[in-house]
């Protein structure tokens, strides 16, 4: 009875699709309605037969990624802390796609650095004559300096002084805007307010833009695709996102729709995927950040609006009421540069 719901939709499917979908977890159900719909239009894009008559899955492996290769060119930053944070990416060259923008030392940085929230970190030496290790120490740590401490317990014959050897680390890549802190990193953006509430009031409303479908809709509006599929990806991927809207949110239909759209890029960094890219993931995670940069750095030119907060695909903001006006053709704007559709709460 708990499960009624459930069979009943994978039954409707099974039946329409002449497939059995019965013992399909949820994403699966979404990814194989892909995988048919673009089998249908290029045979062999997704698997094909090797020499022997097996099946093999069909991707693009990259050893490395230049994300300047994945940066779209619609970005006029004015705020010199995300033009730092662009040109950080411009020049990264990656080999893998989790964990790379964190633990970040403060050379590393670079610009980055005379905006970012930092931690002193510290590893203790036995003596201030340089020796082979701290020589070492100092060339992985070039912007790192000595403490010299006094030790308060004092033996005879014994140091006096402890040396420590610190330089700052960024423990994720992030700048300070206006004291708000923007955490960037493989998979989305993140920031809040901490410690506090924040209310509407006569004088201010509470507003939040979220991007409809944000991942769908960047490989939709600037024709991103696993290099494997083709652009003919894009235009399965839009009918799709297109036939959703057309279905009752609680359809059968409109439930397998959305898990087509948020499944094929999840599965774009999974190895064992047809849809294996890893510059495509990169693509959409890292201009979907920057992306949100660029609309919190509009919002931010309006006389008494403060973030509140912002993740993956969208922007908090309390703003001034007689402002709403302004808020609104920032966004609208935003929009038509990003390719992008914003809701409202």
């Amino acid at each position: 009875n708990i499960s009624l719901n459930a069979i009943r939709f994978r039954d409707e499917l099974s039946k329409k699709y002449k497939r059995d979908f019965t013992n399909h977890n949820d994403t699966k159900i979404g990814k194989d309605y892909f995988i048919m719909q673009l089998e249908k239009t290029m045979p062999d894009s997704c698997y094909k037969k090797d020499a022997n008559g097996n099946r093999v899955i069909n991707q693009t492996k990259r050893p490395t990624i230049a994300i300047k290769d994945c940066l779209f060119n619609y970005y006029d930053f004015q705020r010199p802390e995300f033009q730092a944070i662009h040109e950080w990416f411009k020049k990264q060259t990656i080999s893998e796609t989790k964990g790379v923008f964190s633990d970040i030392t403060e050379d590393k940085l670079e610009r980055v650095a005379m905006f970012a929230d930092m931690t002193v970190m510290r590893k203790k030496f036995k003596a201030e004559q340089i020796d082979e290790e701290l020589v070492a120490f100092k060339a992985s740590y070039p912007a790192g300096w000595i403490d010299k401490v006094e030790l308060k317990a004092k033996k005879k014959g014994q140091p006096t002084y402890s040396y420590w050897y610190c330089w700052h680390e960024a423990e994720t890549l992030n700048v300070l805007v206006d004291g708000f802190r923007f955490d960037f990193g493989t998979g989305g953006i993140h920031g809040s307010v901490s410690s506090c509430i924040v209310a509407e009031s006569d004088t201010h409303q509470l507003v939040d833009a979220d991007v409809s479908s944000m991942y769908p809709n960047i490989a939709i509006a600037n024709r991103v695709y696993p290099e494997h599929l083709t652009d003919r990806f894009c235009d399965i991927y839009k009918d799709v996102y297109e036939q959703r809207k057309s279905y009752p949110k609680a359809s059968a239909e409109n439930a397998m729709l959305k898990l087509a759209l948020n499944g094929v890029y999840g599965d774009s960094n999974n190895q064992y995927s047809p849809f294996y890219d890893p510059q495509y993931t990169m693509t959409i995670t890292i201009n979907g950040q920057l992306s949100l940069c660029l609309l919190a750095e509009k919002l931010l030119t309006i006389d008494g609006l403060s973030l509140v907060q912002v993740n993956t695909d969208g922007v908090t903001v309390l703003c001034p009421r007689n402002m709403m006006d302004r808020y609104n053709a920032i966004c609208e704007a935003w929009q038509q540069q990003v390719g992008l559709q914003l809701e409202y709460a």
